[in-house]
């Protein structure tokens, strides 16, 4: 130690990883000194010492001349975290050290040992040697830590911070930074509408203090909507019996949420995109009433506070303006998806929008970097792709909304966007191995079939069509079921987009159901191979994903059935009658689950709202959906 600064000795590869392990769980110096196996997976829990045992403190040094580097390293490691608790310092979660204004009883006890600070010294060590935050390993009885919101991906607890009376978990440093990451570069792709540069300042200054302030409360609560759309999303641990991946995140954002901002319209932006997120992580949870709920919400704070009507905005820059056209855009796509999923009506119609493209404030302000890739550019594409997808799928469902020369038009903008732009759209933060065309532009194509497919469920579960639409819906379905293949690899990988290979696999299998129930003398082999590879990739992304148990649950009688066909049995009478998704509006039913929860717009079920563990399952009804 040199005037309290930390001191390497890089010759001294001993003594530098102990450094390094300053942070992490240490074997009680007792059991160190009986047990000098190098196991590093039998660590056992740390023992913190008692403020007042002032006599282990002071032993003699001789008492540790047979002690390992290691050892002595975590003699001191507890002999500071004593002396802080003495001192009531505590650790902030960017991983600085302040004194508690309000006394420091509130991290003794039970709280001190549920969570440890980092390292008092150098906390940047506790970002050193991590691995990978959504990996699943198996966990190591011995060194588990106690429960929180969510895994502990690193093996660290969550830290405290101080929410006005309560104190609220927070990811630990490194778990933070890696769901911020995960956050930008993978599913905020798919969602684009938060500025992130100005995020990550914000996040900087709020969590400066282990106290926030009431005016960070909802943004903080829009972190929170954040960890918990990357939990279900990215965690591929096995599905368990308990409410989903991230929920104790969102129950955390929904606490925050003053609820009369709703209702009064005092809400701003963040407000806005924190009610997004948290309608987005229903619909990944596949919970329909709180998503369809949940976006109405959104959709009627943003005409609360005008994101509609862009000539309304005074006093905001360009890039803020930016955010607020793509935050108000993704409120529209998601308001069309979800409502439109279940047959139900949307809450933002076309003759209430007077808000430009992004691509049009871009153009006009010249937004665009010249001598670097500018995530604008694919942000404005993407949103404006997803845009001609939300009216596609209006008009498709409801002929009502567009004309036949509108629905044209259309058409020639989307097959031009597949055809021409994305083609040399460059995906920010995408990783390209040699030819490999990045997974999110495959999923952006694959859209097509899966519109097309969606909106013909009537026509196919009829089994009513002729010999060309037969060969249409064959090519669409074992091309699907070829192209999901090629993620085969990725269904056990923290992977956003597995979401989607349950639609667009679930679309597939529903055509090669019909065909094989349809034909049986004329039976294709391939369908049969489709079949059963479609059938495979969903139980095996049924094994950490909730939306994929339930669609196998929705097909389970009907699949028996067409393996029953496939073996040269008779095909039933009553066959029609086990298609699921027949229903273009299925009514949403509250499962047999372990309660309700609060949310946004009430109370919901905290389980699966499309049926699961009711006697009369979608597949036995009609019932259930397939999320756009």
């Amino acid at each position: 130690m040199d005037n309290g600064k930390r001191c390497f000795f890089s010759e001294d590869q001993t003594a530098a990883e102990a450094l390094q392990n300053l942070s992490r769980p240490t074997p009680a110096l007792q059991t160190q000194a009986s047990n000098t196996s190098g196991n590093g997976n039998s660590i056992s829990r740390r023992t913190l010492m008692p403020s007042d045992n002032g006599t282990e403190r002071r032993a003699s040094d001789a008492s540790t001349r047979g002690m390992s580097m290691e050892a002595r390293m975590a003699r001191i490691e507890a002999m500071m975290e004593a002396l802080m608790r003495d001192r009531g310092l505590a650790m902030t979660p960017m991983g600085s050290i302040e004194r508690e204004d309000n006394g420091s009883d509130g991290f003794r006890g039970d709280a001190a040992l549920s969570v440890p600070p980092l390292d008092p010294i150098n906390p940047a060590l506790a970002f050193m040697g991590q691995p990978s935050l959504f990996s699943h390993e198996p966990s190591d009885s011995g060194n588990s830590a106690l429960p929180g919101p969510g895994p502990a991906f690193n093996g660290e607890p969550p830290h405290l911070i101080q929410v006005g009376n309560k104190k609220l978990p927070y990811p630990s440093p490194a778990d933070y930074q890696q769901y911020l990451a995960s956050f930008f570069t993978d599913i905020h792709l798919s969602h684009p509408c938060i500025d992130e540069s100005e995020f990550r300042g914000r996040s900087e200054h709020m969590l400066a203090s282990t106290t926030i302030p009431l005016q960070d409360h909802q943004f903080l609560a829009l972190n929170y909507s954040i960890f918990a759309c990357c939990d279900i999303l990215l965690n591929v641990a096995p599905i368990d019996t308990g409410k989903p991946k991230g929920w104790r995140w969102l129950e955390l954002a929904d606490d925050l949420v003053d609820k009369r901002s709703l209702l009064n319209g005092s809400g701003d932006l963040t407000l806005i995109q924190c009610v997004l997120f948290q309608a987005i992580y229903y619909s990944y949870a596949d919970m329909p009433g709180p998503a369809y709920n949940t976006i109405g919400a959104a959709a009627r704070l943003a005409f609360q506070s005008s994101l509609h009507q862009q000539s309304t905005w005074t006093n905001i820059t360009t890039a803020q303006a930016y955010e607020r056209i793509c935050t108000f855009w993704n409120v529209f796509v998601q308001d069309r998806f979800i409502s439109l999923t279940f047959g139900r009506p949307y809450t933002i119609h076309e003759t209430d929008i007077q808000v430009e493209a992004p691509a049009d404030l871009s153009e006009r302000a010249m937004l665009y970097k010249a001598d670097e890739i500018d995530p604008r550019r694919f942000i404005d594409h993407y949103i404006h792709y997803m845009i001609l997808w939300a009216r596609y799928a209006d008009n498709n469902i409801d002929g009502r909304s567009l004309d036949g020369a509108t629905q044209e038009v259309i058409d020639r903008q989307i097959s031009y966007f597949l055809d021409q732009d994305l083609q040399t759209l460059e995906i920010p933060h995408a990783q390209p191995v040699g030819a490999t065309v990045p997974p999110l532009k495959v999923f952006i194509t694959q859209k097509k079939t899966d519109f097309v497919l969606w909106g013909l469920r009537s026509v196919i579960t009829s089994l009513q069509y002729d010999d060309n639409h037969a060969s249409h819906f064959s090519n669409l379905a074992v091309f699907t079921v070829s192209r999901m293949a090629t993620f085969a690899q990725d269904i056990r990988q923290p992977f956003s987009l597995r979401h989607r290979m349950v639609s667009s696999l679930s679309n597939a299998l529903l055509v090669l159901c019909s065909l094989l129930v349809r034909n049986v003398a004329g039976r294709n082999q391939s369908h049969v191979e489709a079949f059963r590879d479609a059938l495979a990739l969903l139980r095996d992304l049924a094994y950490s994903l909730l939306y994929a148990k339930r669609v196998l649950s929705d097909f389970e009688s009907l699949v028996d059935i067409v393996e029953e066909i496939i073996d040269g049995k008779a095909v039933p009478g009553n066959v029609a009658e086990l298609f699921p998704y027949r229903s273009a509006s299925p009514p949403f039913r509250l499962p047999r689950g372990p309660g309700t929860v609060r949310g946004i717009e009430g109370t919901h079920a905290a389980g699966n709202g499309n049926g699961n563990g009711n006697s009369n399952g979608p597949g036995e009804n009609g019932c259930g959906v397939l999320w756009l």
